[in-house]
């Protein structure tokens, strides 16, 4: 699970100040539960871990006899990547009715992921 805060918030220190809230308050990760997945904070972990029974309580455990057997997750998209899955499902939307060849789509496919990737 990834926060994230844009760039063009008019408030970057609350904003930072509300994701850390999210990730290390231990009150949080009780109420969330293991929704998210299994808390990465230790604390957080801990508090998410005691008294929770039922199907909760056994992916919890599930998940935890599987970290060290499971490297890293997906690292987070690049600035940009949000436009571009827009950007190529109307490409997407267009060809399949009909509306631009396949030849027209993988063209402009390609410069609108460029566009919005900053690489083109």
């Amino acid at each position: 699970m990834f926060y994230s805060v844009s760039n063009e918030t008019e408030h970057p220190e609350e904003a930072a100040r509300f994701v850390d809230h999210l990730v290390n308050d231990p009150g949080v990760g009780e109420l969330v539960g293991n929704e998210l997945g299994v808390p990465a904070n230790l604390e957080v972990r801990e508090h998410v871990v005691d008294g929770r029974e039922g199907p909760e309580a056994q992916v919890t455990s599930f998940t935890m006899e599987l970290e060290d057997a499971v490297v890293d997750g997906n690292p987070p998209w690049p600035v940009g990547a949000g436009e571009a899955v827009d950007t190529v499902q109307v490409i997407h939307d267009e060809l399949i009715f009909g509306e631009i060849t396949p030849d027209e789509a993988a063209e402009r496919h390609i410069e609108a992921v460029e566009a919005a990737l900053g690489t083109g």
